[in-house]
């Protein structure tokens, strides 16, 4: 099995190793990187494993797709207020149109209006455990419960769905920004909440077991995950 993965000028990926185990989780906001790095995976498989006419191919796209190898198709997305069932149909539906996937198990997750959610529902062990934030959780946390109804017994549950816009009609992720965004905060340069060094540090800090029992959505990949894994 690779134990991790040396970068170095590969796309948009900074240099540096990846520490690999047996099951890996990416995340990130758009352009960050995810599908790169997938990409860079490919790419070295293809390089120890293909014909000599094929070597050296570059892209996601040149590389053969070997479903013989592929046991289980995993599908996780923010719902964002949407309807699940509707965004599952959907979702399966693409994967059924791929040539030879429909003999594949697959599973579609969500994350719940957004993957912030799975945070928000483990505050004690994440948010007013984190360096940056546990001196001034409570009020971050009273700020949300006010100003923005944050149900923290019930985060999925957050903002509604807006029809025009296809999205929740508030962020949840933009409202944690905003609840460490308090003057005498920016005054003492305490640090912001940022979806691209939080989110990923938070998630390590909760506990699984804890999250599903209040967010329905994550219960159903925490449950096909014990079944499967």
């Amino acid at each position: 099995m690779l134990g991790f993965l040396s970068t170095k000028n590969y796309k948009n990926l900074s240099s540096g190793q990846t520490y690999l185990r047996n099951l890996n989780i990416f995340i990130g906001s758009n352009a960050s990187g995810k599908s790169n790095f997938i990409s860079c995976l490919q790419f070295l498989k293809n390089c120890l494993t293909a014909t000599d006419e094929t070597r050296g191919v570059s892209s996601f796209e040149d590389i053969q797709y070997n479903p013989s190898a592929c046991e289980t198709i995993l599908i996780l997305d923010d719902l964002d207020c949407r309807n699940a069932q509707t965004q599952r149909d959907k979702l399966l539906q693409s994967v059924s149109s791929i040539d030879k996937c429909q003999e594949i198990e697959t599973f579609v997750g969500f994350a719940a209006p957004e993957i912030e959610a799975w945070i928000v529902a483990d505050w004690d062990r994440s948010v007013a455990q984190h360096p940056d934030f546990r001196s001034r959780h409570e009020r971050m946390r009273y700020w949300l419960s006010t100003e923005r109804n944050m149900p923290f017994s019930d985060p999925e549950s957050f903002s509604e769905y807006d029809s025009q816009r296809d999205c929740c009609i508030e962020k949840l992720s933009e409202a944690l920004i905003e609840s460490a965004q308090f003057l005498e905060d920016r005054e003492r340069n305490l640090p912001i909440y940022s979806k691209r060094l939080h989110t990923p540090a938070l998630l390590l800090m909760i506990e699984a077991a804890t999250v599903q029992q209040r967010c329905p959505e994550f219960r159903q990949l925490y449950n096909h995950f014990h079944r499967n894994f």
